[in-house]
């Protein structure tokens, strides 16, 4: 295929890397620590998570590999991820995974954006109960 290529200017950049803190309130406060599943190659990963939060000077939770349901849970639980970008297919693919984490898992979200995309209504219902996160699109 076609190899891909990132291109963006220099306005771009700066507009990209301040849109963290905008999907993510308050970012970032005192033991928040980003995380997505997004590959840092593609513009999501890179733009919407590691260079803002990089530009914020905050860590960000990097894992290399397929992401399952089970292994976001397993890696927000263990790392203490407060900060999360996740897509609602991603999301509702774990909650099918574990409909009731927080009975196994200590999941302390803080924030957590969908990339842009809207959460159906009973998405975001269990986000709420069951991880106690608002999703902002």
């Amino acid at each position: 295929g076609t190899p891909s290529a990132l291109a963006f200017s220099h306005a771009d950049l700066i507009e990209q890397t301040e849109s963290l803190p905008a999907a993510h309130p308050g970012y970032p406060q005192a033991g928040d620590l980003f995380w997505s599943p997004a590959a840092w190659s593609a513009r999501a990963g890179l733009l919407e998570g590691l260079l803002p939060a990089w530009r914020q000077g905050q860590p960000v939770v990097a894992y290399d590999g397929d992401v399952s349901a089970e292994a976001a849970f397993a890696l927000i639980d263990k790392y203490d991820v407060r900060n999360a970008r996740l897509t609602p297919q991603e999301l509702e693919a774990m909650m099918s995974a574990m409909p009731r984490p927080n009975e196994s898992l200590d999941c302390r979200l803080r924030t957590l954006s969908t990339g842009g995309m809207a959460a159906a209504p009973a998405l975001a219902e269990w986000l709420q109960a069951q991880l106690g996160v608002a999703a902002t699109a």
